[in-house]
């Protein structure tokens, strides 16, 4: 697993329980000009440009929840930190799937995936 202390410029890292609490942590770092570096399954955290300003690194480690999957709809609501992989089980279970490709579904989290846009 990578480091992101080799790879990011942290002050501190930080593990929200709920948006709440992100939502406040935003409104902070905003108020201070902190830099907020999420992190997710630690995944691609060496692709694009290094960031050079401390700051705050933001787990979704705890941002895990599949809020809501009504099947027949075909849409689901998850959090940013919840794996591929437990999101692929969840829509397999209702005869779907979630058609990308993605290495280290286990560790890969739906928000790092947004955000690395494989």
């Amino acid at each position: 697993m990578t480091n992101p202390d080799q790879l990011l410029p942290l002050t501190e890292t930080v593990e929200p329980d709920d948006q709440a609490a992100v939502a406040q942590l935003m409104c902070d770092a905003h108020r201070t000009g902190t830099p907020v570096y999420p992190i997710g399954g630690r995944t691609n955290l060496g692709l694009g440009t290094r960031p050079t300003l401390p700051g705050i690194g933001l787990s979704t480690s705890k941002l895990n929840r599949l809020v809501d999957h009504p099947a027949r709809d075909l849409t689901i609501t998850a959090e940013a930190g919840v794996t591929i992989a437990r999101l692929s089980k969840q829509l397999a279970a209702e005869n779907q799937r979630l058609p990308v490709d993605v290495p280290l579904a286990d560790r890969a989290t739906l928000g790092g995936v947004v955000a690395g846009n494989p």
